[in-house]
């Protein structure tokens, strides 16, 4: 609310506003599922949807600090490659940097927006055909195959997030990525695994069912009920963290005029680019896509929050002076 409020910087803001929306929503859909068990699988669904969503939101912020696509690209070929972290560096062959690294990387992300619903899709699906039932690890049952899916989804994802970082971590560190990644990364896929670790526990039998004369509980309901009871406790820290991770205080600018609040939140919630970006990520042909947010007049985070960089020697802002910078750093 805060950040609709002080909607100063749209070309930050909208992005972060996504990602907090997370909040009501995991709020939201637990206390439905409470209430209305028999439907919490399509209820998860919508949850689930949105976490691949949220993902793909924080690259595009981490696009928009950079200053843009122009930007960003000349960065990377001025950088030229870097090594895979940890032990692949070992076997893995030196990665070079450009727009095609870039393409690359959004394609890993966006993947799991695209996926990730996919999947829940055929889970309702297979569950009213009796095909599919939350951890019975059988190979007649679909549930082994939508987690295989999910699981090799969901690394990709978070590996090119980490190859982004690691390209771009000397440009991104005035903005504080770390502490907002490991926040996003708890919330969305501390969730995905914590049902996961249920539903193997409704497997092992370690969940069982509850039978008694008055009526008969069974053992997926009790760990959906426990996921849904957790999340409704867990989503009051998420929401401390993500305060913290992005506060609102770094555009407090009174100084511009503020757009109401129905006005800001209907471009939050406007799709269009997400649907834009599908579209030029996989199919239009490389060359001519868009990478995101194309170059911008950037503004330089200080501890009094986001302010316009001084003009250069040429009078401009933004991606040249940035450039400039990228230069001295070689």
């Amino acid at each position: 609310m805060m950040h609709l409020k002080h909607y100063t910087q749209p070309r930050y803001q909208l992005y972060i506003c996504r990602i907090l929306l997370i909040v009501p929503l995991y709020a939201v859909q637990a206390v439905i599922s409470l209430w209305y068990v028999p439907f919490a699988p399509i209820f998860d669904t919508v949850r689930d949807i949105y976490e691949g969503y949220v993902i793909y939101m924080f690259f595009t912020l981490l696009t928009a600090y950079l200053g843009g696509e122009d930007c960003l690209v000349d960065y990377l070929e001025l950088k030229s490659h870097m090594s895979h972290p940890g032990m692949l560096r070992r076997c893995c062959g030196r990665i070079n940097l450009g727009r095609k690294f870039l393409r690359r990387i959004k394609q890993g992300t966006l993947q799991f927006v695209l996926i990730r619903p996919t999947t829940a899709v055929f889970a309702l699906l297979l569950n009213s055909m009796g095909m599919y039932k939350k951890g019975d690890w059988s190979l007649s049952q679909g549930y082994i195959y939508l987690a295989i899916v999910n699981n090799i989804s969901v690394s990709v994802s978070l590996y090119s997030l980490v190859l982004f970082y690691r390209a771009t971590e000397v440009r991104l560190r005035a903005f504080r990525p770390l502490p907002k990644f490991l926040t996003i990364k708890a919330i969305v896929f501390f969730s995905y695994w914590q049902g996961f670790v249920l539903s193997t526990l409704v497997q092992a039998e370690i969940i069982r069912d509850d039978d008694n004369r008055a009526s008969t509980i069974g053992a997926q309901i009790k760990a959906t009920v426990m996921q849904d009871v957790m999340i409704c406790i867990e989503i009051f820290v998420a929401a401390l963290a993500l305060g913290s991770a992005f506060s609102y205080r770094d555009f407090t600018d009174d100084v511009k005029a503020r757009r109401p609040l129905l006005s800001n939140l209907a471009e939050v919630l406007d799709p269009q680019d997400l649907a834009h970006d599908a579209h030029s990520t996989f199919i239009q042909p490389q060359g001519q896509q868009s990478l995101g947010p194309r170059s911008m007049e950037l503004f330089t985070h200080t501890s009094r929050g986001f302010v316009r960089p001084k003009k250069g020697r040429n009078g401009s802002h933004g991606s040249s002076s940035l450039l400039d910078s990228h230069i001295e750093e070689f």
